[in-house]
């Protein structure tokens, strides 16, 4: 493990590190910036939360918040405080993804996540338009590019990923009719 830290920076009231700078545990957590390292004032430490009659307002999956509800020892909703931390714990990231959409004043921190997501992939991405979205929606969460830069973006994103989708139909049925003659 890499122990020198070239540079600190504060993200949304977090100390951390910058990507590459230090090798440490894949299971600090981290942000789209980097690598949580500690609390800028432990006693602001953000915690998301939501409760589960906003997650029903949402309309879940029956399966999904069955499960939830058993692991919560529940039988029906209520407005009890509900870190998203527990529900990734109950449930796994897939339903605590979903579950954002009950807490949309986060828009913000859901993009950059995603933001996030996506550059743990660029360098599989081989369509110009789809790293110039990322990087607008990027600039968009920071209220950096308007609605229409990032509808543009959006547009030019899909056109890339319909004309991968295209190409790869066409090679899977030369490829089939290859085999089948």
């Amino acid at each position: 493990m890499g122990r020198g830290i070239v540079r600190r920076k504060v993200f949304n009231g977090l100390k951390i590190a910058l990507p590459g700078e230090i090798a440490v545990s894949p299971l600090l957590p981290r942000t789209p910036a980097g690598i949580i390292l500690e609390t800028a004032q432990r006693k602001e430490t953000k915690m998301i939360t939501t409760t589960l009659n906003k997650i029903r307002e949402s309309g879940p999956c029956a399966d999904g918040w069955e499960k939830l509800l058993k692991h919560l020892g529940k039988t029906q909703a209520d407005d009890e405080v509900l870190p998203f931390s527990v529900i990734v714990e109950s449930n796994g990231i897939d339903d605590a993804l979903w579950c954002c959409r009950a807490e949309p004043q986060y828009a913000k921190e859901w993009r950059l996540y995603a933001v996030w997501c996506a550059r743990q992939v660029e360098h599989l991405m081989t369509d110009e338009r789809s790293r110039n979205a990322l990087n607008v929606a990027e600039r968009y969460a920071n209220g950096q590019a308007t609605d229409e830069e990032f509808a543009a973006a959006r547009a030019a994103r899909d056109a890339a990923w319909a004309a991968a989708r295209d190409a790869a139909w066409d090679a899977q049925k030369k490829k089939f009719l290859e085999i089948v003659g």
